[in-house]
């Protein structure tokens, strides 16, 4: 097990895991680190090269982007792509978390409890918005912590920056 550690980390030119659950956290991570870059691309604003304009990005908080786009009879088939996008992303990061935390199958009722917890929702003021933001940057935080001593996480696809739980919890 220890081989498939070391010949992995050398794959990713990172240190190697010394356990199996250092191995666990670092796949969950890099799950929850690409969850929130996606968020992250939906929900900034983006520029419209025809108007010179900045147009907002997906918001779950406002009705818009929560009912108008979609009739739930017909499930996905009526959603807007970046409600899908959205959609998958929290789910994504979820399950990457509750993994770590449990290793057990997912019930609907947790994914949504969960999500209700750590994503923005329709009528949320932006205090509870940043709240819920923050308490997703501790949870990732958290999880780097428990992917061991010297993981350096590798970049991102497309090379995104990505929040880095770990010069936030130092100050850096």
């Amino acid at each position: 097990d220890n081989a498939r550690l070391d010949n992995n980390a050398k794959k990713q030119n990172v240190g190697a895991a010394r356990t199996a659950k250092e191995a666990d956290s670092r796949n969950f991570y890099s799950m929850m680190q690409r969850a929130s870059a996606n968020l992250n691309k939906l929900t900034g604003g983006t520029l419209n090269e025809q108007t010179g304009l900045t147009e907002p990005g997906y918001n779950p908080a406002n009705a818009t982007d929560t009912f108008v786009s979609e009739i739930p009879l017909f499930g996905n088939a009526m959603s807007n792509e970046k409600k899908q996008l959205a959609t998958q992303a929290q789910r994504m990061w979820v399950r990457a978390k509750l993994r770590d935390e449990s290793g057990a199958a997912i019930g609907e009722k947790e994914m949504l409890d969960e999500i209700s917890t750590f994503f923005p929702e329709f009528g949320e003021g932006e205090a509870v918005i940043k709240q819920k933001k923050e308490s997703r940057e501790a949870a990732e935080a958290a999880m780097l912590m428990a992917t061991g001593v010297g993981y350096e996480p590798p970049p991102l696809p497309g090379g995104e920056n990505v929040f880095d739980a770990a010069n936030a919890i130092i100050g850096n």
